[in-house]
This record gives structure tokens, sequence and C-alpha cells, in this order.
């Protein structure tokens, strides 16, 4: 989790791989309204991002389900699946895990959604969206998104790792924190 350029999508990937487990990219789940938006400078609302939180989370406990289904076995303990997604404040990440009034599922209990919190300073994410191609986030966006950020406290059951570091110390700090 974290804003724009903090490299959410390759470390995830990177996780998935080393976990042999599914990834979701929530970039992909949005719906084009919200990508129109993005793509034109205009910065999401709650109302944009509500029905797209709850496309993940639901993607998320389909991807758990299959995972689930796949080891047919009791013991669930290790089943994971990894989601690149910005979870900018603490309401986003209570959707994701399940547990947000109005949200909820009884999937909160089967598992635990932890968040990895890319902490990147802001010269380095302004140097990397400046590189991009092709996104529909650009860097106008980026002041947008670190307004709205709220770092996870210590409430939420999540991880803080120096994003301005390589990919291979990046995924090195993860799996300490995690294993």
């Amino acid at each position: 989790m974290g804003p724009a350029a903090c490299g959410k999508s390759e470390v995830a990937s990177a996780l998935s791989q080393h976990y042999q487990c599914e990834y979701i990219d929530a970039d992909s789940l949005h719906p084009p309204s919200n990508i129109e938006k993005m793509s034109n400078a205009i910065p999401l609302t709650d109302n944009d991002r509500f029905p797209w939180l709850k496309t993940v989370r639901e993607n998320l406990i389909m991807a758990y389900q299959r995972r689930v289904n796949e080891r047919r076995e009791s013991d669930l303990t290790g089943v994971q699946v990894v989601v690149a997604c910005s979870s900018l404040k603490k309401i986003y990440r209570d959707i994701l895990s399940g547990c947000y009034a109005g949200f909820e599922d009884d999937f909160r209990t089967k598992f635990k959604t932890i968040f990895v919190f890319l902490n990147c300073s802001e010269s380095v994410l302004a140097e990397r969206i400046g590189r991009r191609e092709g996104h529909f986030m650009k860097a106008n966006m980026l002041q947008s998104q670190l307004n709205t950020l709220e770092i996870p406290d210590s409430t939420e059951l999540a991880i803080t790792v120096d994003g301005d570091k390589n990919l291979s110390s990046i995924i090195t700090d993860v799996t300490e924190h995690l294993n």
C-alpha cells in the first residue's frame, strides 16, 4: 500500500512469486469512470473509491477461496493472496479487511489482511512517477495522493518498509517481518 509510484505492483508481484500465490492488482479493477477522472487529474472521492474497494475485497475473497479449494485440507495456515492497492486511508484498509460497518463479511474471521506500507520520500515518488509511461496516474496527481495518505498506526495490522530501497531489499524486509 502507498501512493502512486511507491512500487506497489512491482513489490506485490515479487511477493506473489516468493510465496507462490495469486496476485491481484487493484488498479485493474477500477471502473472506467475512475480511470477517466484520474487520467484528467481529477482526484477520486470516497464515493468513487468505496465501490472499487468493495470490488477489490470481493476479488480477494474469491482468490482466497480458490487457494483454499486448491489445498483441500482443513489446515489453512499459510493460505496467501497478495494485493497491490493504494489503501491510502484507514477507512479504505478497514473495507479491504472486511471490518468496516456496512462492508463486513464472514471472511474477516477466516483470514488476516496484513498491509505493507511502502514508505517513500516525496522526491523518489516524483522521480518514479515521472518515468512511468502509459499509466493513468500522472505526476500532477501525486500531491493529491500524499494529501489523502493516512500512515498506518499501531491499531492496524501493518508493517512499514523503506520503499526508497531497491526491490530485493524491500522483499527481504517484508518477508523477514512476515516470517
